[in-house]
């Protein structure tokens, strides 16, 4: 059975839906960002993804009576019930991210293999829209503008990253861009920021490859979702492009190996040597100073000032302190019980990091949560039989350095895959044609 096939038993509303959690994953309007951030998008953020989640429900008759659910859900609700004996209160929070689980837990049972399929399918018609409108904004910014702002969803700040979206389409910041020394504007797709959209290429792009074996003969697909990679003129997007370029030449035959080392070498070079790319690898040195300073200009925020987000490392020195003041529990569903918010400033908010999971929840349920990706890492390389049996591991790990992936419904969806899967009896493991 090839890929085609078991896509054709999917129907429009399957597609649809699927679309829907692929936006949401974007997080570019509000409402969709309540998905992962409670309670920021309001009553929508809800009726959307939920009513058509109940739909899908009855329409596949889904049961959640399976072993390893009530396993995840015991843990979690044991969890849930500490947080309230600890702070006194019941957050809504919990239940969305509760939500979360279970979508992921849906889309892995009724899409299976084919959710990544999908995904690449959708990224790539997304991509093309991306790349049409952000060569737009080179050559007719003003025209492209008034066209954004007038179709928009939402009206965004003069200080967002993003000035307007339509769904399909993210008009990035160029002024406050071009402020921080970029030439030309970023691209963020569809997204609510170039580099989470490059986020959401570097998984397409993996996924293109290891569904066409590495081969790039013929492979429109991954070129356009490169290009569109770079075009975001995102560090965390090319660094994982990066790992994804090893991986592929970890992947070819030995004979041709020595020819990719010397394209590979000096692409990584190129790559490095970008000026945005320069600029960002300079931030990466903190020293105690670094820290100091963000410390100093969060405790003079005023209410109403927008919120510090420190540089990534000086974040992760920050999640370290909130791990240490609540290393069991974390600090729950709400950041203002987090040790940086309650004694440093309230004003000091921290993209996802690679700690963030373990202070939010805890070093228990974190264990958990890096061990199920650990092994569904494992798992894609068994069922796909490609070498680098770590890559999807580390790659998802350094993607979320700076964004906050581990609950939005398509990306939990690749660290449960292993837990929630059917038998591998029951799979077809064959290969299958671009």
């Amino acid at each position: 059975m090839r890929y085609s096939d078991r896509l054709s038993k999917l129907d429009r509303f399957d597609y649809f839906y699927f679309f829907v959690i692929v936006i949401y994953a974007a997080m570019a309007l509000p409402a969709t960002k309540n998905m992962v951030k409670p309670p920021s998008g309001g009553i929508i953020a809800f009726i959307i993804p939920w009513g058509l989640t109940a739909i899908f429900i009855v329409k596949h008759k889904i049961s959640f009576i399976d072993r390893k659910l009530t396993m995840v859900t015991l843990i979690y609700f044991v969890w849930v019930i500490l947080q309230i004996i600890k702070y006194r209160i019941v957050y809504d929070g919990a239940f969305i991210y509760y939500g979360n689980i279970l979508i992921a837990y849906i889309l892995i049972k009724i899409y299976g293999y084919r959710m990544f399929l999908l995904y690449e399918k959708f990224i790539f018609f997304l991509s093309i829209i991306a790349l049409l409108g952000w060569g737009l904004q080179i050559i007719a910014p003003a025209p492209l503008t008034l066209f954004m702002k007038a179709t928009s969803l939402y009206g965004f700040s003069q200080e967002s990253t993003i000035v307007a979206n339509n769904i399909f389409f993210s008009l990035s910041n160029y002024s406050k861009y071009l402020a921080q020394g970029y030439i030309i504007p970023r691209n963020a797709g569809f997204a609510s920021e170039p580099g989470r959209f490059a986020v959401m290429l570097v998984f397409a792009i993996l996924s293109n490859l290891i569904r066409t074996r590495f081969s790039l003969k013929h492979n429109r697909i991954f070129w356009i979702l490169s290009f569109a990679l770079i075009s975001s003129q995102s560090t965390t997007g090319l660094s994982g492009f990066m790992l994804i370029l090893f991986i592929y030449f970890l992947n070819q035959k030995v004979k041709k190996r020595v020819t990719l080392i010397i394209v590979f070498i000096p692409l990584a070079l190129g790559i490095i040597l970008l000026p945005f790319m320069g600029e960002k690898i300079s931030e990466l040195w903190f020293n105690n100073e670094d820290v100091q300073n963000a410390v100093y200009l969060a405790q003079y925020r005023e209410e109403g000032d927008r919120v510090l987000v420190p540089q990534r490392f000086v974040a992760i020195i920050f999640e370290l302190m909130n791990i240490k003041d609540s290393p069991l529990l974390g600090y729950g569903i709400d950041t203002i019980h987090s040790y940086v918010r309650r004694n440093i400033s309230p004003f000091i908010s921290l993209p996802g990091g690679v700690f963030a999971i373990v202070s939010q929840f805890g070093v228990v349920i974190a264990f958990l949560v890096y061990r199920q990706l650990y092994k569904s890492s494992f798992y894609f390389q068994e069922i796909y039989r490609y070498k680098g049996k770590w890559v999807i591991f580390i790659l998802f790990i350094l993607m979320s350095l700076s964004y906050s992936l581990w609950f939005a419904p398509f990306f939990s969806t690749i660290w449960l895959f292993h837990l929630f899967t059917p038998s591998k009896s029951k799979l077809v493991l064959k290969q299958h044609g671009k």
